[in-house]
């Protein structure tokens, strides 16, 4: 190789090898000994097929027929069998030198990288799994308030009904009672049916809705929670009508999140008012939550749509990271600042 084809590779601190076309090297890098932590001199293993050097026998063996005959360039990436696992990229092109054809190959280490990208993957399976969780004690929690109404009811008259059987042989005087079981149970049923459109996980699906929609489905659900928790609800929806490109499954999701952080933001405040506002910004729509609780410490600003972040007792930490995820699917921003006059906004923009 020469020389200053070689100075160029060892300052981008980057290996380099060159083999035949059956994979016996014949010539290694300084470098590249130094990415294996290979203390022997590089002239001895020369003759060495490259997958047993790389201590990857099994799958850089298997796929080098593939890699040889690629019309110029290749990349393969190797996982070098170490007590401390490491990762390189191998980045490979042929060459025609003395009617022969030799694979050379310039080799990285991107460990990091790799490791960086699996724990980003191992966030998001957590994040998942832990959403999910967290979701169905809500939900199991809301279910038992919600409910809980209608048996009761149930229960009542059909304890009446009974009553009236053992008072009367009039079958008229049961027509109520039944009725009103009737009605109760068809209330029962609606909740589920909506709980189960509310929380039907599919994947993000455009189609034109408005926001007004969204927001009426929302607190349709959510209503009798914010009555028992005394919050006031406000509405200030302007530009709310025009259709938007959105998936309204998630953005329910999104809206029921920032309505609940609010409400729990509100536990201990006298003033218990919670405003919801929309408007028009050019190709844009926006969506407001805005409460008046102590709003967010300047420190968690930045940190408070990361998973698992939290300042309350008892809470995951997940809402506003799953909330974040849903804008990111809608190709939007979500941020938060706290109100001159207390408590704290929460911003969401999408496109139309």
């Amino acid at each position: 190789m020469p020389s200053k084809l070689q100075g160029i590779i060892e300052t981008a601190q980057m290996g380099f090898l060159r083999c035949d076309i059956e994979g016996r090297l014949v010539e290694v890098s300084e470098r590249l000994a130094a990415l294996l932590a290979d203390t022997r001199d590089v002239r001895e293993v020369l003759g060495t097929e490259i997958w047993q050097y790389l201590t990857q026998p099994d799958d850089l063996r298997r796929c080098w027929p593939a890699l040889v005959e690629a019309p110029s360039h290749a990349f393969q990436r190797v996982k070098l069998a170490r007590p401390d696992p490491r990762w390189l990229q191998l980045n490979l092109a042929s060459a025609h030198e003395d009617q022969r054809i030799w694979i050379m190959a310039l080799v990285s280490d991107i460990t990091e990288t790799v490791v960086d990208d699996q724990q980003r993957r191992r966030q998001e399976h957590r994040l998942h799994q832990a959403d999910r969780l967290l979701s169905l004690s809500e939900l199991l929690a809301w279910i038992a308030h919600e409910i809980n109404q209608p048996l009761g009811a149930i229960a009542n008259y059909s304890a009446a009904a009974e009553a009236f059987c053992d008072r009367t042989t009039d079958p008229q005087q049961l027509k109520e009672p039944l009725h009103q079981i009737n009605q109760q149970a068809h209330r029962a049923a609606k909740i589920i049916r909506r709980l189960k459109q509310a929380t039907e996980i599919t994947d993000t699906v455009l189609v034109e809705a408005t926001m007004r929609e969204v927001i009426e489905s929302v607190l349709s659900l959510i209503d009798s929670e914010l009555q028992d928790r005394g919050i006031h609800i406000q509405l200030e929806l302007q530009d709310a009508e025009e259709p938007v490109r959105m998936d309204p499954a998630q953005l329910q999701q999104l809206v029921a999140n920032l309505v609940m952080n609010a409400a729990e933001s509100m536990n201990d405040s006298e003033e218990r008012s919670l405003m919801i506002r929309t408007r028009g910004e050019h190709e844009h729509r926006l969506i407001i939550v805005e409460d008046r609780g102590h709003g967010v410490a300047a420190e968690d600003l930045e940190m408070i749509f990361e998973p698992f972040f939290t300042t309350r007792e008892k809470q995951v930490g997940l809402g506003l990271a799953v909330g974040k995820r849903i804008v990111n699917n809608h190709h939007g921003k979500i941020w938060v600042e706290n109100n001159p006059n207390g408590g704290a906004s929460f911003y969401v923009r999408i496109p139309r």
